[in-house]
């Protein structure tokens, strides 16, 4: 799943950082990639674009349990499976301080652990270069739930803390909250 979600990313990364490059209208921002747009539903449309042509599992974003008032962010399910085989959680970790959007995810975690299936967490996160390995270990410290991760990264052009464009690592990143068909999260 990462894998699949990062090569999608890495090309829509590529068109951005053109388009940004050659309109007149992002003079302010020119050559910045996929960063520029932080927006959580734009990064779920193209995750779930990512899997619909290969991966094993029928993907299904918005999914609500019918018994329940929670939405999941990804659904994923066999082939002619009502009940979903996992649920998972996309967080943006793009904010000014380490902290901001660690509250929700510890949310998103409790909600999480109360699915009746494997789930997870889904967390794309833009990194000065070499600092991504760094800055997920804080971030699995504070989470303290997640199991086995998997990380997808590249380089890309951002504007970092401080206004200026440099070249950093944008990472697309999962980790298991719950155990089962571990296959369901990669």
């Amino acid at each position: 799943m990462v894998r699949l979600i990062g090569l999608a990313f890495e090309r829509e990364d590529a068109e951005v950082r053109v388009s940004t490059s050659n309109n007149a209208a992002y003079q302010q921002c020119c050559g910045v990639g996929i960063t520029y747009l932080k927006n959580e539903w734009y990064y779920q449309a193209v995750a779930v674009r990512a899997l619909l042509p290969t991966f094993r599992f029928r993907v299904q974003p918005e999914y609500r349990i019918t018994c329940g008032s929670h939405r999941f962010d990804l659904g994923f399910f066999g082939q002619s499976s009502p009940e979903p085989v996992a649920l998972g959680e996309i967080k943006l970790w793009m904010g000014d301080t380490a902290e901001q959007g660690i509250p929700s995810m510890i949310e998103d975690c409790k909600t999480l652990a109360t699915a009746q299936c494997p789930t997870f967490l889904l967390v794309f996160t833009a990194n000065p270069t070499g600092e991504t390995t760094k800055n997920l270990e804080y971030l699995l410290g504070r989470l303290h739930a997640l199991g086995e991760t998997e990380l997808y990264k590249f380089l890309t052009p951002f504007v970092h803390h401080g206004g200026c464009l440099k070249e950093g690592e944008f990472a697309i990143f999962a980790g298991l909250l719950s155990s089962g068909r571990l296959a369901a999260a990669h």
